[in-house]
């Protein structure tokens, strides 16, 4: 037992990026790649987690205010033979700021895959630490819902711009997602389709966002427990060590009588 809990201990403080090394993620930005190879202790990776969860919380908040715009815009189209080309600028200066956010928070979903391998190089590698850190039902249960929810928004993204989140965000950093836009939305047909297919990719990824968050915070609690639990039976188990070495010191040290 005592070996055991020697060596929990000291795999909770190896240096991260040396426990990473065998997380592959070729989806993933490189500013979490950058992070995760920098990081070389828990805290910051915990930190790490908590950057994450606020960006996904900011990007959630954006994408309720452009679901809020598409719907004014789909009801414009469909009540409008045609529309003037101020109106129509306006919604593709939308749609491309859609755009923008759909390749981010495609991004963010492959960080937090991720990082969730990252923990769970951390937390699983090794059979004692398999009972000690078991990952509760509900989040399983919560990371299938996820899944199932993300390809809905990957089939509800190439319906919305005929294009993946990937090759929306690499559009972007080319610079030509704009032109890409504007070309979608070059006809009414083209208009209504997109606005629609958005109007329900939106709200998908709201829900995707929220499942996301849920995820990070259960694994975050999750991996907090099993810390607290490990630290706890070593601070036992030293304390017992302590208390029988004082014993057997109190042992050796007592006088007997000279029996002669």
């Amino acid at each position: 037992m005592k070996t055991s809990l020697i060596i929990i201990i000291a795999l909770l403080l190896v240096p991260v990026q040396t426990m990473s090394g065998t997380v592959y993620c070729t989806n993933c930005s490189d500013k979490f790649m950058q992070a995760i190879e920098k990081a070389t202790s828990l805290e910051q990776l915990k930190t790490l987690v908590k950057e994450y969860d606020e960006a996904i919380q900011q990007t959630a908040a954006q994408l309720q205010m452009v679901q809020q715009n598409i719907e004014q815009y789909t009801n414009m189209v469909q009540n409008t033979v045609a529309l003037p080309k101020e109106m129509i600028r306006k919604i593709s200066a939308e749609m491309s700021k859609f755009g923008k956010i759909t390749g981010a928070l495609s991004t963010m979903r492959n960080d937090v895959v991720g990082l969730g391998n990252v923990f769970d190089e951390l937390y699983s590698a090794q059979s004692e630490l398999k009972d000690l850190a078991r990952m509760p039902r509900n989040m399983l249960q919560g990371g299938m819902t996820t899944y199932h929810t993300s390809c809905r928004v990957d089939d509800s993204t190439k319906a919305t711009f005929q294009l993946s989140g990937k090759q929306l965000k690499d559009l972007e950093e080319s610079g030509e997602l704009e032109t890409y836009i504007n070309e979608l939305l070059s006809t009414p047909d083209g208009q209504q389709k997109a606005l629609m297919a958005g109007n329900q990719l939106a709200a998908l990824q709201i829900q995707e966002a929220r499942q996301l968050r849920e995820l990070l915070a259960t694994k975050i609690q999750s991996d907090l427990a099993s810390r607290q639990k490990i630290e706890k039976e070593e601070q036992m188990r030293q304390e017992l060590h302590r208390y029988m070495l004082e014993g057997v010191g109190k042992i050796g040290t007592t006088s007997r009588p000279d029996p002669f």
